[in-house]
């Protein structure tokens, strides 16, 4: 449960929520979990890759 919450932290989870909450019965919790975690997935992915390149 705490997991889950902590989740809403985020800036874009909040968003999405709002976005998608007119949607309703189309846009599950689980399909939107699934975009917040995607989104921060690919987040990291970019932060790493500057990283990365900041270094070489």
């Amino acid at each position: 449960m705490t997991g889950h919450q902590r989740v809403w932290d985020y800036p874009l989870a909040r968003a999405v929520k709002q976005e998608t909450a007119p949607l309703g019965p189309l846009l599950t919790l689980p399909s939107r979990m699934l975009l917040i975690w995607l989104h921060v997935l690919l987040k990291q992915i970019i932060l790493f890759h500057q990283l990365l390149v900041w270094i070489f």
